[in-house]
Order: structure tokens, then C-alpha cells, then sequence
């Protein structure tokens, strides 16, 4: 509950982690099931610091007892009192975290190419060419040009982005080809990124087509990790047109893994306790950060899986890969 001018007042209370190591810092209290929003400072001697959700902040002070977290704001005279027992927080060295951190990575399913075909079948176009062999690579007629993005239809025919259109064209000469169109990717990911700030204020975007959502905290509002990804990728779908995949896990790394299991349109976890069940049986080549080169080289070892480079000897891997060996390890 909050003190203030002798009031109570129950409240949930969370921050959202500072990616961007911002001063100002938005918060949420959920009083009464009606969600409030407020802005705090970030004290000079936290800016900068690897600070996850922490309530420390503005506040003066953070005192505890056996059931209580206490948080004393100076700048407006209030109180702010956490049950440790409802609570997924630790007060480490003055600052209150989060236990768990809850990140999504959402994905645009072959963005350049589904963006063309929102933008054509909304200009009256009959056909979705998400559904017929298709890239986003340039012109056919000039035989020009690599592939920037596929259809499905088109990978089943061996395409691969980064490949010259020539080569696609040789893999499926009845491929249908269209140039970039830059502005128009510029406008759907703007679009994109404003619904993804709807269901986080902390939105860390990395690419046109890509973006982490720090969800940690949440659960105050959905029932379920899959039921916000469900409820990002049903208004993404509805409201613009095209599909996402989100990967759910606690940290970025294995939420991007996550994202880019089975495609698409789909929602994957991959939480630490889940690696050995979903990634062990998997080629070596899909662990990001592992190239062609170091795919082939680790092959030509003997290591064809994610499991079996877990399972390798580090200083076996470091003798052959240098630090890479490490780094993948």
C-alpha cells in the first residue's frame, strides 16, 4: 500500500528496466485494478549501472523487516510498502529487483516481403504473394541483385536470403521478384513498433523488423507469458496485416533462440530449464553467433549438435576455434 498525508491506498507496484540507462523512468501502480502511470528520476550514482526493474530510485531510503519491503520517497513526503510475501522482488545493497527478468523478442515474419504484400492487396492486388514463390531482390527482367527476403513457397525451393537472384531464379524459374521499397518498410515497422510500446514501456528496438520487449513484471496483467505474446501477435496480425513470431525466455539471448524456432505465426518459449529438451537436438549452425565457417568447423570435429557442443571439452574448442570456441561453449 502507499502512505501519503495519512492515506492508504493498496497498490501493485513495478519499474521497467532501463535498457537504455534513460533518467526518467516510467512506472505503474495498479490500485484498485485500474492502472496508474507516473515518471521517476534515476539517482546519479545507479545511472549507468546494470540495474534490473529497480524501485530503489527516487526514493530516499529502503528499509525492511520480516514482511515488509519499505520505500521512502523525500521528494513527496510518501511511503511505499511491498509485501515480501506478494512480492517477486530482492533488495540487494540499497536497491530493490526483480527475481526474474521476462523478455520477449518479436520478430516479423520475412518483413520485406510481407510488407509488399499487405501494401499490394491493399492496392487491389488479387494475389498474396506470400503465398506463391516470391522474393523482395530486384528486378527479374535485369537478372540483378541478391535475395532480401523469401516466401514460404519459395524456400521450399531451396532459396535462401543473401543468395543472387540469378541462382533463385535458376532454383525456380517461375520465382516472382519485386525490388525494396525502403519507405515503405520504414512505415510498416513504425507501425510495428507503436503497437509493441502498448503492451511495455521498455520496447529495445534492433533491427527494422525486430524488437525486445521487457515484460518483467507482467504478470499483474496477464494471466500467462503466452497470453500477452498471443494478445501482441492476434493485434499485429488484425490491425496490420502481417504475421510475428515471439520468443519468450529470461534473458535476451534465448528469447531471440526462441523466436526463431518454427515459422510462422508462432509463439515459443525457451526458458534455462527447457535448453536440453529444445536446443540439444539441434544443428549446431542454428546457435546464434555460430556462422557458416565455424558450423563447418565444428562439423569437421565431430560436433553436429547444440548438444554435443554443450557435451565438448572448452579447452578442446578454444584450441580450435580461439576464443569463438569459448564464446559459442
Amino acid at each position: 500500500y502507499m502512505q501519503n498525508n495519512s492515506k492508504k491506498s493498496l497498490v501493485r507496484m513495478y519499474v521497467m528496466d532501463n535498457l537504455f540507462y534513460n533518467r526518467n523512468i516510467t512506472c505503474y501502480l495498479l490500485i484498485q485494478e485500474t492502472r496508474k502511470e507516473f515518471c521517476i528520476t534515476l539517482e546519479e550514482h545507479a545511472f549507468g549501472s546494470d540495474i534490473v526493474l529497480c524501485l530503489f530510485l527516487s526514493f530516499g531510503s529502503i528499509c525492511t523487516d520480516d514482511n515488509h519491503f519499505i520505500l521512502n520517497d523525500v521528494m513527496t513526503n510518501s511511503t511505499i510498502v511491498l509485501r515480501k510475501n506478494d512480492s517477486d522482488l530482492i533488495v540487494d545493497k540499497g536497491f530493490l529487483f526483480m527475481k526474474e527478468r521476462l523478455i520477449f523478442h518479436v520478430d516479423v515474419n520475412s518483413a520485406f516481403l510481407s510488407w509488399e504484400a499487405v501494401y499490394q492487396l491493399k492496392n487491389g492486388a488479387s494475389t498474396d504473394i506470400r503465398t506463391i514463390p516470391a522474393i523482395i531482390g530486384g528486378d527479374t527482367s535485369l537478372r540483378k541483385g541478391v535475395v532480401l527476403a523469401k516466401s514460404l513457397p519459395a524456400k521450399h525451393f531451396g532459396i535462401h536470403t543473401g543468395e543472387p537472384v540469378t541462382d533463385a531464379l535458376t532454383k525456380c524459374p517461375s520465382l516472382k521478384s519485386f525490388r525494396p521499397n525502403f519507405p515503405l518498410y520504414r512505415e510498416y515497422s513504425n507501425a510495428f513498433i507503436t503497437i509493441l510500446k502498448k503492451y511495455a514501456p521498455v520496447v529495445e528496438q534492433v533491427s527494422i523488423d525486430e524488437a525486445y520487449l521487457d515484460m518483467s513484471g507482467l504478470h499483474y496483467f496477464y494471466s500467462t507469458p503466452l497470453e500477452a505474446a498471443a494478445k501482441i501477435q492476434t493485434e499485429i496480425r488484425d490491425t496490420l496485416g502481417f504475421t510475428v513470431n515471439i520468443g519468450i525466455s529470461s534473458n535476451k539471448l534465448l528469447a531471440k533462440m526462441a523466436s526463431d524456432f518454427e515459422k510462422p505465426d508462432k509463439i515459443h518459449t525457451l526458458f534455462p530449464q527447457e535448453i536440453a529438451e529444445k536446443m540439444w537436438h539441434l544443428p549446431v549452425r542454428t546457435l546464434f553467433f555460430t556462422g557458416r565457417a565455424a558450423a563447418q568447423k565444428l562439423n569437421q570435429l565431430g560436433i553436429y549438435t547444440i548438444g554435443d557442443l554443450a557435451g565438448s571439452d572448452p579447452n578442446f574448442l578454444q584450441a580450435h576455434l580461439n576464443s569463438q570456441g569459448i564464446t559459442l561453449w
